[in-house]
């Protein structure tokens, strides 16, 4: 039986998070994402891991990886 995987959903919610919690503390500027792992070359999708980008009020910039080990 295959089980299912909740990267999509993991990913959506901590956007969500980091979205809901940038309105109340003004250390998080943009947040992108949840972004596909794809081949950069011919588009296609290389694994199921998820990547959101977070740019604190410094211009520093964070990756979050979600994926499933």
């Amino acid at each position: 039986m295959i089980q299912p995987v909740y990267n999509d959903f993991i990913s959506d919610r901590i956007k969500n998070a980091l979205v809901t919690s940038s309105i109340d503390d003004n250390i998080i500027h943009d947040v992108s994402g949840p972004h596909l792992d794809l081949d950069p070359d011919k588009g296609f999708l290389v694994s199921l891991k998820r990547t959101i980008k977070v740019m604190d009020e410094n211009g520093n910039t964070y990756k979050i990886t979600i994926e499933q080990e």
